[in-house]
């Protein structure tokens, strides 16, 4: 692809995603809030073109008409586990509205491909939708108005179903760079239950991911238009495994806190199992991730 939009650019993921199309000579464009941060930019060779929304779907569509993107990624979203009454409205609009805009103002533009990320959460121990918490819900109704512009105005999208990702210079607190953090510190390790399962999978087979389902629209759109698929390293671990990988690769051990905060009564057990995306598939083995991220660690010290 020649020209990319990426709503949720300065996000971990989009960052990442920002840079790998940069990298193979696409001209990135982001869409931005006028509050966003872009620092994180800073770490990037080269800034995309940035656009800032304030909110109006005519800003929107203006956007969409003056980047003239090949492809359209919609990463954008607001994630909370559990939602407070006055968090219903700023939910609702990140994730429902904000995308519907997107959507209207990629019609009016005649921009056609869109790929959407999915959560996981929207497959509540069920092979079909079912959700977890309202968050999942409020993805799964941007996908139903997903389904409708497809319908009605001939644009053709897919859906890649995020679990939890880690990498080089996560800046979320995710749990891996809690376990190496702890490591490196040799402090104690809060951590809930050691059963929990996790499908974690590197950043750059998420966004080899993205890329590829992009690329599929352009060349091959009937393999992947309407269709949902898991980016999933396809097997799972437990919070034990997992640190004892850690403590395995760097001869150090950790000190588990176990129950130090609760789990919620309604949580993942096991996470869901879809369709691959034909084409790819994960590289990075989890221990080679927790390889690579520990010889960064090492690397900053």
């Amino acid at each position: 692809m020649k020209k990319a939009l990426i709503t949720g650019s300065t996000s971990y993921l989009g960052l990442a995603l920002t840079e790998r199309l940069m990298a193979e000579g696409a001209e990135v464009h982001a869409v931005l809030r006028p509050s966003t941060d872009t620092k994180h930019f800073d770490r990037l060779p080269g800034a995309p073109a940035m656009h800032i929304h304030d909110g109006e779907t005519d800003s929107l569509a203006r956007i969409l008409a003056e980047a003239a993107p090949d492809v359209v990624f919609h990463l954008a979203g607001r994630y909370l586990r559990d939602v407070e009454p006055d968090q219903l409205e700023p939910l609702l609009r990140d994730n429902i509205v904000f995308g519907t805009q997107l959507l209207a103002a990629m019609r009016r533009a005649g921009a056609g491909l869109l790929v959407n990320a999915g959560t996981y959460a929207q497959y509540f121990h069920s092979d079909t939708y079912r959700p977890l918490n309202l968050y999942a819900a409020t993805k799964q109704a941007f996908e139903d108005i997903l389904a409708y512009y497809a319908e009605v105005g001939g644009l053709l999208a897919t859906t890649l179903v995020l679990f939890d990702s880690y990498g080089p210079g996560d800046w979320r607190g995710k749990l891996v760079s809690a376990i190496g953090q702890a490591q490196m510190n040799g402090e104690p390790l809060a951590l809930p239950s050691a059963d929990v399962h996790l499908d974690l999978l590197h950043i750059d087979d998420v966004v080899a991911a993205f890329v590829q389902a992009g690329r599929l629209l352009e060349e091959s759109p009937d393999e992947v238009k309407g269709r949902v698929f898991a980016v999933s390293l396809g097997e799972t671990h437990t919070i034990e495994q997992l640190v004892t990988i850690f403590e395995e690769e760097a001869g150090t051990p950790v000190t588990r806190d176990w129950g130090a905060f609760p789990l919620p009564g309604r949580r993942v057990i096991k996470p869901w199992r879809g369709p691959s995306l034909p084409g790819w598939k994960p590289k990075v083995s989890l221990r080679e991730g927790i390889r690579r991220t520990l010889a960064e660690a090492g690397g900053k010290g």
